[in-house]
């Protein structure tokens, strides 16, 4: 999942101090304030004059709160609802390979993760080389050969 890196705190994107104070959000809430939020969100979203950018940031926050209840495939659901918004938000790539790669699904967990790569090299990389949720794919060849390759472009 998404974690908070010094490079990421200290980015003056506003969009990554939203995911930033969303995660932070999301894992200062215990089982049952989460259940209860993400049954909130859901309501929220059912309204059609919700802004985008509103829906964006609401079906992130869900997307979090379904991956720390390990709900993966209904968090990659919400991930990508975000996506579909804003196609340019780096953690929600990120937290969507996470979860592919927790279910065992590789191809699709490096396919995503490759995305995070493009839009942050540097940030995603690094993650990706020690994030415990990558470890049932870490052997395979297809995920040394992405971070090798980016390893190889920061030279």
């Amino acid at each position: 999942m998404y974690r908070i890196t010094e490079q990421t705190a200290v980015s003056s994107d506003d969009t990554g101090l939203r995911e930033i104070l969303s995660e932070l959000w999301a894992w200062s809430l215990n089982l049952q304030e989460r259940q209860q939020e993400i049954l909130n969100i859901q309501a929220e979203l059912k309204h059609q004059s919700l802004p985008l950018p509103e829906q964006a940031k609401l079906s992130y926050q869900k997307a979090i709160l379904l991956d720390i209840e390990e709900r993966y495939s209904e968090a990659i659901e919400s991930y990508e609802k975000a996506l579909e918004i804003n196609p340019d938000t780096q953690a929600s790539w990120y937290n969507k390979a996470c979860c592919y790669a927790l279910q065992g699904k590789i191809e699709l967990a490096i396919q995503n993760l490759e995305k995070a790569i493009q839009l942050n090299p540097e940030e995603y990389r690094e993650m990706a080389e020690t994030d415990s949720d990558f470890d049932k794919i870490r052997a395979d060849v297809r995920f040394q050969k992405l971070l090798e390759a980016n390893s190889e472009t920061r030279l």
